[in-house]
């Protein structure tokens, strides 16, 4: 017989998450549901390193290295993206995508591997096309 585990499960006006949903796998395995001109950004990790799997619909990407101002990518079905540590981070949705993303480590809400910083303190533009 087959035991169920508990997953941790969000659901707001950005989102259905389902965090933690392979919990002996190393790091964290989550899937969002993201609903669509939603905007999550910007944070940044000291020592996490994310892979995002979008299995259907459209992110724009918005990653801020050091020393180099903020750049964008779209990322579709089917593709994928590594986040290295100490890179700020975060995404717009243009439609409903669903998202399936490991971290390289276990989120530890008593100490957070999690800095944040406003929407706009890049002088990024969110909104509009690519160039």
């Amino acid at each position: 017989m087959l035991d169920g585990f508990k997953m941790n499960k969000v659901s707001d006006e950005r989102h259905l998450a389902y965090f933690d949903v392979f919990p002996l796998a190393s790091g964290q395995i989550n899937i969002s549901k993201i609903y669509p001109r939603t905007i999550v950004a910007w944070h940044r990790h000291q020592e996490q390193i994310d892979q995002w799997f979008v299995l259907n619909g459209m992110l724009k990407i918005g990653l801020k290295y050091p020393d180099k101002p903020a750049e964008f990518k779209l990322l579709g079905p089917g593709e994928s993206i590594t986040i290295e540590f100490n890179v700020w981070h975060g995404y717009m949705a243009l439609t409903e995508t669903d998202l399936i993303y490991w971290c390289s480590s276990k989120y530890n809400p008593k100490k957070p591997d999690e800095e944040r910083e406003m929407i706009g303190k890049f002088g990024e533009q969110w909104e509009g096309f690519f160039k």
